[in-house]
């Protein structure tokens, strides 16, 4: 050990060995030091099963919760759903609730902009079923409808039932056992949506209608796809639960055509479909298949809205009603409607190309793109330039520079389309 002295206070020359205190001071601050270190290792060891016990606990509750989701959606053990090969194959199909269209116990969903009457068609459709009556061309199998109107109940929702059904010759009596309403929504994450589904097991309907998702997604983030799988799962514990098919009405983003918010909802679905207002021609609507699991996705059906009288209630004098058109009809009139719309274009382009060789302003092919960027028909203008230029009705000729300028043919004139007649010689 080395030697430690200190000079006197009193006598600088004489000095004092102080080995032994210094040496007890450090081994007093050695053992406080190890006493500290073990009492640090016994806390971290404790905080350590704090956590673990804590983690723990919290799978335990994870594992708690979804076994009690998965009891709630009827799902049964691994070994219950163990199939061989042949109980696969042989396997009964449902039914199809909408011959080709349809399927029992399926999730549908069916997505259009605001003011694509999708109410009004889901409703059409539902009431088929609930009559027993086609669907357009479209064989239907009879069965018990629930309807949940999230959005314009009460009488609202009542003179579209009264129009459908004045439209069809059909009486509320005829139907009444056959179609029941909720009025308003029963959000999926609440206690009313667990009361629909003990009342729907008593009901025992074919389709389930939720209009809309939105009403119904009360409390979840819409473009979350863990709430959306969620909502999926209530909807399919509906199912489970019933056997009904469930159609869910949705509004697709601005610009749009798939559903708004998560694509837990398309994902899931057996079979989505898209409506599309003023299509094939103005004033009908168009419905496509955009989804199929289980057939080819060539669906295409298109309608024209009735107004059909009700009685006298002091709002509303008329309710709409879709009815089919013939897609042959609907095709010829699309394209008759096509035509008359390039014609015009081309009548438009000509009078704008005229109007400018007056004024001695004759445009070049940027100037043309840009006159007509500002109404947002800039390649229907150039493929209506085309077809002019290919029938000798306009030119191009040099101009200043090396930009060619666009002139039309002084004679060329565009006749008005006129749809052909039958029995008039052409």
């Amino acid at each position: 050990m080395t030697k430690v002295t200190l000079a006197h206070p009193d006598n600088p020359g004489e000095s004092a060995d102080v080995s032994g205190v210094v040496a007890k001071e450090i081994e007093f601050h050695k053992a406080q030091t190890k006493r500290a270190k073990d009492e640090f290792r016994k806390h971290k060891a404790s905080v350590y099963e704090t956590e673990k016990l804590r983690d723990e606990a919290r799978e335990r509750i994870k594992a708690e919760k979804a076994q009690k989701k998965a009891e709630a959606a009827g799902i049964a053990s691994v070994r219950d759903r163990l199939m061989s090969v042949d109980a696969f194959m042989d396997a009964e199909a449902p039914d199809a609730l909408v011959k080709d269209v349809l399927d029992g116990g399926g999730l549908s969903m069916l997505i259009g902009h605001r003011g694509t009457y999708k109410t009004a068609i889901a409703l059409a459709m539902s009431l088929c079923i609930a009559c027993g009556i086609p669907w357009g061309a479209h064989r239907t199998e009879r069965g018990r409808v629930l309807y949940l109107v999230g959005e314009g109940g009460g009488r609202a929702f009542g003179i579209r039932l009264e129009a459908w059904l004045s439209h069809h010759g059909i009486t509320r009596d005829e139907i009444r056992p056959w179609f029941m309403g909720l009025n308003g929504a029963a959000p999926f994450m609440s206690a009313a949506w667990d009361e629909l589904v003990a009342y729907a097991k008593e009901f025992g309907p074919s389709l389930i209608v939720v209009d809309t998702l939105a009403r119904h997604q009360l409390g979840l983030e819409e473009n979350s796809n863990s709430d959306a799988s969620e909502a999926v799962n209530k909807a399919d514990h509906l199912r489970a639960q019933t056997g009904a098919a469930v159609m869910v009405l949705h509004h697709p983003p601005k610009g749009g055509t798939s559903g708004r918010g998560a694509g837990a909802w398309e994902g899931g679905a057996d079979s989505v479909f898209h409506l599309e207002k003023d299509a094939p021609v103005d004033g009908q609507v168009e419905m496509t298949t955009t989804k199929q699991k289980h057939r080819p996705e060539t669906g295409r059906w298109a309608f024209r809205i009735e107004q059909v009288e009700v009685r006298e209630n002091g709002t509303w004098p008329t309710s709409m009603v879709p009815v089919h058109a013939d897609p042959f009809v609907v095709d010829a009139a699309a394209e008759e409607a096509k035509a008359a719309k390039e014609t015009a274009l081309q009548a438009e382009v000509l009078e704008y190309l005229r109007g400018r060789q007056d004024a001695d302003m004759s445009p070049n092919k940027t100037e043309f793109r840009k006159h007509f960027e500002e109404t947002k028909r800039r390649e229907a203008a150039l493929g209506a330039l085309e077809k002019l230029k290919l029938r000798g009705e306009v030119e191009f000729v040099p101009g200043k520079g090396r930009a060619e300028i666009i002139r039309a043919v002084t004679d060329a004139k565009i006749l008005p389309f006129q749809a052909s007649a039958e029995g008039v010689d052409a």
